[in-house]
């Protein structure tokens, strides 16, 4: 989008427009996101530096995270030829090498 946007419109404007249209999105989601009420958040105990403060280690017996996780990493490798091989098999096609 970026690159498009800076052949239409100069950097400036169209780092503008891309920072408006994350900054919309995000305000999106800090008014609509609301937290699960079922999960129970924990206590740091034991201080700052216990490994429980830091990390949910619940979630190694958590299904629904692992099942997310693993979609989310299928969903990569299925963007992968997209933002990688598409345009540039489009540039070269449109050179008329191909």
């Amino acid at each position: 989008m970026l690159r498009y946007l800076i052949e239409q419109l100069n950097f400036v404007k169209a780092v503008r427009c891309v920072a408006g249209l994350t900054a919309v999105t995000c305000l999106y989601s800090f008014i609509f996101a609301t937290p699960n009420p079922a999960h129970l958040p924990h206590k740091p105990d034991g201080g700052w530096l216990s490994k429980r403060t830091w990390f949910d280690t619940d979630v190694k017996d958590n299904k629904a995270f692992w099942w997310f996780t693993a979609a989310v990493a299928f969903m990569f490798f299925g963007f992968y030829p997209v933002f990688f091989n598409v345009e540039e098999v489009s540039t070269v096609t449109a050179a008329g090498v191909l």
